[in-house]
């Protein structure tokens, strides 16, 4: 993995002498020393010269005796240093069978929020360290209901055409039902746990068709492709955050 966004401390030439880089290797620092290790990186394209190692980056971190768990907890860290985002850690879970690493959304799990000018964030990664166990503890108590709340086929259907829609570049899926086919016999089981699993790996991953429309010399050609597999930090964080959204609404749905 390239390290070296982690590692920079300068920032974008056009912020302000208000801005301080808080960087993401002093937090990972601090991380490790508690036992865990990085398990993933990634980072935003840059266009400009003034963004190169200060882009928006995401790193994953576990506990290194919970790295071969079935579902293992994650720390996710959301850093730049160019101005385009806040520094924000969330909680998270990864699903070694099918290589399936999820943003748990703020409904889960309270995420650390802060601003480069903010002068405490030392105090406040140490908290979160700190809360590790009670927010893990808490993240896995409503997988355990997700787990425990068995979906029909109409339901996984309904799951899927909604999720569908928080994908911003598709036209229109052939069969909404891709989304929820079993790979895996780890996804026998029909509960909105396992449905949420596949989706999120189906549409991060492309993993369907999608037909749109090509218009030539005054005649419609329909088109049907595969889809494209996201690889924008961006947009797989908010896909991440919106599936885990829609997620909670059928457990309110289904017990309200």
């Amino acid at each position: 993995m390239n390290l070296d966004v982690l590692k920079n401390d300068e920032k974008a030439l056009h912020l302000s002498d208000k801005y301080n880089v808080i960087k993401s290797s002093d937090i990972v620092e601090k991380f490790e020393k508690k036992g865990f290790v990085i398990t993933d990186y990634s980072e935003a394209r840059v266009r400009s010269q003034d963004k190169e190692n200060k882009q928006k980056h995401f790193v994953r971190m576990s506990l290194a005796d919970s790295i071969k768990m079935p579902e293992r907890p994650e720390v996710i860290l959301h850093n730049s240093y160019d101005g385009s985002t806040a520094l924000k850690m969330y909680m998270g879970m990864y699903r070694f069978a099918c290589d399936n690493g999820m943003v748990i959304g703020d409904h889960l799990s309270e995420p650390l929020k802060m601003k480069h000018t903010n002068k405490q964030w030392d105090y406040l990664i140490y908290k979160f360290i700190e809360e590790y166990d009670a927010k893990i503890n808490s993240q896995q108590r409503v997988v355990n209901q997700m787990k425990n709340i068995p979906l029909d086929k109409n339901k996984e259907y309904e799951f899927a055409c909604r999720a569908i829609e928080l994908r911003e570049d598709i036209n229109d899926v052939v069969d909404p039902m891709e989304l929820v086919q079993v790979r895996r016999i780890e996804d026998n089981a029909m509960n909105l746990w396992n449905t949420f699993n596949k989706v999120q790996e189906s549409i991060i991953g492309g993993l369907f068709q999608k037909k749109f429309d090509l218009e030539a010399d005054g005649e419609t050609t329909h088109i049907i492709k595969k889809a494209s597999k996201l690889t924008d930090v961006n947009r797989i964080m908010k896909v991440n955050h919106e599936l885990s959204g829609l997620a909670k609404k059928f457990v309110q749905e289904i017990y309200w």
